[in-house]
């Protein structure tokens, strides 16, 4: 599922595994014409900086405008793996990779994660992991049986 949001509205959106979120963004360009990157990620805002999970980016073609500052829309699109765990508050970084000190955009908890699949080796485990415990149970049991019963009869 397609969902999309603009920057300069945000409101946080729910997003599941295999949605793609369509980042919007619009601003005021001068300059001449040149084609730069609009680079997008989810991720998680801390410390040490903006933690990247999911990324997407998109070449964008700037128009020549010497004079007056020129109104530009472009869009990102961020799809969404299993790369990312179910989660609420995720955070939202935006920026013109060319020129990153200048425009990086960051909001925080605008993104939600829900119903993140477990991977196969969890579902093989956790069919498996019952079966085992019971082997373990049945085993422990027989030891510690056998040898009750010796002292027992002794």
């Amino acid at each position: 599922m397609l969902h999309v949001i603009a920057l300069e509205d945000m409101q946080v959106v729910q997003l599941a595994i295999g949605d793609t979120l369509r980042l919007v963004t619009t601003f005021g360009y001068k300059g001449p014409q040149q084609r730069l990157t609009l680079y997008a990620a989810i991720g998680s805002l801390g410390f040490f900086g903006f933690d990247e999970i999911l990324v997407g980016q998109a070449s964008i073609d700037l128009p020549e405008s010497l004079d007056e500052f020129t109104p530009c829309e472009y869009s990102v699109d961020i799809r969404v793996t299993g790369d990312i765990s179910s989660g609420v508050g995720y955070d939202l970084m935006a920026k013109i990779k060319e020129c990153q000190s200048e425009t990086e955009v960051r909001v925080e908890n605008v993104i939600d994660i829900t119903g993140n699949p477990p991977s196969p080796w969890t579902q093989m485990l956790g069919s498996m992991l019952p079966l085992m415990m019971m082997l373990a149970m049945v085993s422990l049991v027989s030891k510690t049986g056998g040898s009750e019963e010796g002292s027992e009869a002794v």
